[in-house]
Order: structure tokens, then sequence, then C-alpha cells
């Protein structure tokens, strides 16, 4: 009986949760995910130079993956 209280509370919150979400996508006054760290421009211009991937990850100081993701032109948070 416990579980299923704490079940139907959390059942209920989580609804309130994804309404007030929806509400703010629709009013499109939020941003959601994350906020980019770091110049797509300046990775692929300093790829263009030459530049190795390792040194461009160090250059603004992100992981060598996400150089080779935006690179790709694949999205990366």
């Amino acid at each position: 009986m416990v579980v299923s209280i704490r079940s139907a509370v959390a059942q209920a919150e989580r609804t309130r949760i994804l309404d007030h979400t929806n509400e703010g996508r629709k009013r499109g006054d939020n941003k959601f995910g994350y906020r980019r760290s770091v110049d797509r421009r300046i990775v692929q211009a300093l790829h263009q130079k030459g530049i190795g991937a390792t040194e461009i990850a160090r250059q603004p100081g992100i992981a060598r993956f996400a150089v080779y993701k935006i690179l790709k032109g694949e999205k990366v948070a």
C-alpha cells in the first residue's frame, strides 16, 4: 500500500514537471539543453589551418572527441 501511494505521488510530480516544461517550450522563454562552450567556427578555422585535433582541443579546453564531432557536423553538448 505504501509503495502504491509513493508511486502515485511520484507520477503526479512527474506529470506536473512535464506540464511546466511544455508550457515553457510553447512560450519560448526557455532554452533547453547545454549551452555551447566553444565556438564551432574557431574549431573549423583551426582545422583548415592544418592544426591537429589534439592541439585544437587543448586551446579551448574541450575533449578531443568533441573536436571530431564538430568537424563531422554532429551535435556536441
